[in-house]
C-alpha cells in the first residue's frame, strides 16, 4: 500500500515537473518572438515631408526626396501659398536639366496667369523626360499632365468660341449697317412717291378749274366788229 502510494507521489512530482517545464519553454518562446518583432526594421523608410518648410523645399534635389510622392504633394501645396509673382521668380531660380526640375517648374508655373504657349511649353518640356520617370510616380505625374492637357484643350475651345462669336457679332454688324442703309433707301423712295402723289393730286384738281374759266378777251372783240359792220351793210 505504502508503494503504490509513493508511485503516485512520484508520477505527479513527475507530471507538474513537465508541465512546469512545457510553461517555461512556451514564455521563452513568446519573449524570443517578441524580441524579433521588436527588431524587425521596415526595409524602406518613408519620409512624411508635410512640415517641411516651403522656402527650403524646392532646392531638395535628393533621389529620395524626388521619388517620395509626399515630397510632391507638399511642393504642391507650398506652391498654392505663393503669390504668381512669387512663383515665376521661383521658377526662374530652378533649372530644367533633369524630370525632377521640369516638374518642379511646371507645378510653380501653374500658379501664374500664364499664356497658354507657355503652359504648352512647359509641358512639352516634362514630357520629354517621360522615360526618366520613377515607376512608383507615374500616376502622380500621369494626372498632373492630364489637368494640364485639359486646361489646353479648354483654352484652345474658348479662344475658338471667342473667334466665332467676334465673327458673328462682325456679321451682324455688317447686317445692321445693311439694314440701316436699306431703310433709308426704303424711307427715301417712300418720300418720293408720296411727292408724286401730292403732285398728282393737285394736278387732278386744276383740270375740272381749267374748264370753267370765261373766254378770252379776243372773242369779245370779235363780236363788237361783227355788230359794228352790220348797221354799216344796211345803209
Amino acid at each position: 500500500m505504502k508503494a503504490r502510494c509513493s508511485d503516485g507521489r512520484v508520477r505527479g512530482s513527475v507530471l507538474a515537473l513537465l508541465a512546469l517545464l512545457a510553461g517555461c519553454v512556451d514564455t521563452t518562446h513568446h519573449r524570443i518572438a517578441i524580441r524579433d518583432v521588436e527588431n524587425v526594421t521596415p526595409r524602406e523608410q518613408v519620409s512624411d515631408y508635410r512640415l517641411t518648410q516651403c522656402d527650403s523645399l524646392w532646392h531638395i534635389d535628393d533621389r529620395d526626396a524626388v521619388n517620395n510622392a509626399l515630397y510632391w504633394l507638399r511642393a504642391m501645396d507650398c506652391a498654392e501659398r505663393l503669390t504668381p509673382q512669387q512663383a515665376r521668380e521661383a521658377a526662374q531660380t530652378l533649372g530644367s536639366a533633369t524630370w525632377d526640375q521640369a516638374f518642379k517648374q511646371g507645378i510653380l508655373l501653374d500658379q501664374v496667369k500664364i499664356t497658354p504657349a507657355e503652359r504648352r511649353q512647359a509641358l512639352d518640356r516634362l514630357n520629354g523626360f517621360q522615360t526618366d520617370f520613377p515607376a512608383a510616380l507615374r500616376p502622380l505625374l500621369q494626372t498632373w499632365q492630364d489637368k494640364q492637357t485639359f486646361w489646353l484643350a479648354l483654352t484652345d475651345e474658348r479662344i475658338r468660341t471667342q473667334r466665332l462669336q467676334e465673327a458673328n457679332d462682325k456679321q451682324l454688324e455688317v447686317m445692321r449697317v445693311q439694314q440701316s442703309n436699306l431703310q433709308y433707301q426704303l424711307d427715301v423712295t417712300t418720300r418720293k412717291l408720296e411727292n408724286l402723289t401730292d403732285i398728282e393730286r393737285q394736278l387732278s384738281t386744276r383740270k375740272p378749274m381749267s374748264s370753267e374759266l370765261p373766254e378770252p378777251a379776243a372773242s369779245h372783240e370779235s363780236g363788237a366788229v361783227e355788230r359794228h359792220c352790220a348797221p354799216a351793210a344796211s345803209k
